[in-house]
């Protein structure tokens, strides 16, 4: 049960292969699901879309500082916001 103090985020986290795509850099050439789930988050005096926001990024350092340097080197993880949408569905 949550109250207006609180934001509920739906979140999917995937698994990001290390290795580019050549013509975009950005994108990774493999991804998968990983996780999912539902967190609810304290409000602060900010916009709720910044506390999210923070709150996503904190979560994938968190997740990835937990990585040993091969593991790094291979795959690193990414938290989003909301459900998650498979390759066709993008």
């Amino acid at each position: 049960m949550t109250d207006n103090n609180q934001i509920t985020v739906e979140y999917h986290v995937t698994k990001n292969s290390a290795e580019l795509e050549k013509v975009h850099p950005y994108r990774p050439v493999h991804r998968q699901l990983y996780d999912k789930g539902v967190a609810y988050i304290e409000r602060k005096s900010q916009p709720d879309v910044v506390t999210i926001q923070e709150w996503l990024t904190k979560q994938t350092r968190l997740h990835n500082s937990k990585r040993s340097s091969q593991e790094k080197s291979e795959f690193r993880f990414l938290y989003h916001e909301g459900t998650y949408l498979s390759e066709e569905e993008e």
